[in-house]
């Protein structure tokens, strides 16, 4: 690295400190956004935008010139490592602020932190900001405590930054609920979390998964449990179901069989039935005879 371009860096990260300090007197919008997608990677904005100095010292004025020409260069540095660079001016409570935003989409997770080490070689400095992995466990850390030390020691504080039309906050967006977090404010079912920076006396957390499956685990494995015992109580069922309709065809089949018996003639009557018969016949015999012996003798001569 040549002396003048270690000088220029160097000029860029104090002039973006000394910007820093007069936010602390309520003249900076400061946003930074991080989008966390399920495929493992993430896109990452950033909005830094301070009063126009040229209100305040012309644009002659050499602190001005300065600070141009330092933003100038962050700009042109961040943009040859492929983020994309856009102006940024606005009005806001009477207040002219410029800047610009800085965007770069699809970074590996696992990347992010070499990211931040070439932000901060070209001048803009994300401080203790750190995202690691713990299992399937994400957990990002952003530390600007000491930062936020100085704002309250100076008296500047949100209240003061809103009436100027300035800010400071960092939202993350999260393809799952978040399992922990301390922000400021959550939507989206707690897929959204949002940091008022300038509130935050601990180093702003939250741990997260990509797929949702430690925080749903525990449902998951209730859940299973639940239809093994309804499988197992179907089953139970079924088996009850079984043996009472076994049960039920004997019982069935028993009663037909009775019933067949029951339908049948019974003994006493084929036997009187039997009997009669008998009798008839042995009558119908009998009389024949008798006629027969009659007839015979009628036919004899008389001596």
């Amino acid at each position: 690295m040549s002396k003048k371009s270690f000088f220029l860096k160097r000029g860029a990260v104090v002039v973006l400190v000394l910007s820093f300090l007069m936010g602390l007197c309520g003249c900076i919008q400061y946003e930074a956004h991080a989008e966390v997608n399920d495929d493992g990677t993430m896109d990452f904005g950033l909005l830094y935008a301070v009063i126009d100095l040229s209100d305040l010292g012309g644009d002659s004025d050499d602190s001005s010139m300065d600070m141009t020409q330092s933003l100038d260069a962050i700009k042109d540095a961040l943009g040859k490592d492929g983020w994309d660079i856009t102006d940024y001016q606005t009005n806001t409570n009477g207040q002219n602020y410029v800047g610009f935003r800085i965007e770069k989409h699809d970074i590996p997770i696992d990347k992010f932190q070499e990211e931040l080490d070439k932000m901060k070689e070209a001048g803009m400095d994300m401080g203790n900001f750190t995202i690691t992995k713990d299992g399937d466990t994400y957990k990002l850390e952003w530390d600007m405590s000491s930062s936020m030390s100085s704002m309250s020691s100076s008296g500047a504080d949100s209240a003061s930054l809103s009436q100027y039309g300035g800010f400071m906050r960092f939202t993350l967006n999260l393809p799952n609920a978040a399992l922990k977090d301390n922000a400021t404010k959550t939507s989206d079912d707690g897929c959204s979390l949002t940091w008022d920076i300038t509130t935050m006396k601990d180093p702003m957390r939250a741990e997260f998964t990509l797929d949702g499956s430690s925080k749903d685990d525990d449902d998951d494995d209730d859940d299973k449990g639940s239809k093994k015992g309804k499988k197992d109580k179907d089953d139970d069922d079924d088996e009850d179901e079984d043996d009472s309709d076994k049960k039920g065809s004997k019982k069935k089949s028993s009663k037909k069989s009775k019933k067949s018996s029951d339908d049948g003639m019974p003994t006493w009557l084929l036997i009187v039935i039997i009997g009669g018969g008998v009798l008839v016949v042995g009558a119908v015999v009998a009389v024949i005879i008798v006629a027969v012996k009659k007839s015979k003798k009628d036919e004899t001569p008389n001596a």
